[in-house]
């Protein structure tokens, strides 16, 4: 008995390792390529400049979040339900938006209701939480199937 306890402890200590992996490697490839503009803009920024740049930026990051989760939504082959779907068409949908968004911003056409802080708030909220929602479960099963096969 106790080595099937110590078995399934060292499972387990293996799957949150390989899960902390997996989940640092997201983040730090995702997260860090989309907010990699925001602060390439704010390094190159002059001391006494206005922050008026910021909410295009942002819409640089939500851009980058939608696309990457449409492309792996794509090219997911494991998940049978509606979160590839979903997660594909709501990435795209978020893609097209932001940089409509963006590009409309940089121009100088866009209306004033879409520098709204709120409104950006809600797209990066949204974009970050359908993506680790899709993300994170394949991850989970995945650090699972590795402990097994290592232990």
């Amino acid at each position: 008995m106790r080595t099937n306890l110590g078995r399934r402890v060292g499972i387990a200590w293996n799957a949150a390792r390989f899960f902390a992996r997996a989940f640092i490697e997201y983040v730090l490839t995702v997260w860090l390529l989309g907010i990699a503009p925001f602060v390439a803009h704010l390094a190159a920024m002059p001391a006494r400049h206005s922050y008026g740049w910021i909410p295009d930026d942002l819409y640089l990051f939500v851009m980058v979040i939608g696309g990457s989760t449409a492309i792996e939504a794509f090219k997911d082959r494991e998940c049978d339900g509606p979160s590839r779907p979903f997660a594909a068409m709501m990435g795209l949908c978020f893609a097209v938006a932001s940089a409509w968004a963006f590009g409309a911003l940089q121009a100088g056409t866009a209306p004033p209701s879409i520098r709204a802080q709120s409104v950006i708030g809600w797209a990066i909220v949204g974009a970050l939480g359908i993506d680790v929602s899709y993300r994170v479960l394949p991850m989970i099963r995945n650090a699972f199937v590795e402990a097994r096969i290592k232990c």
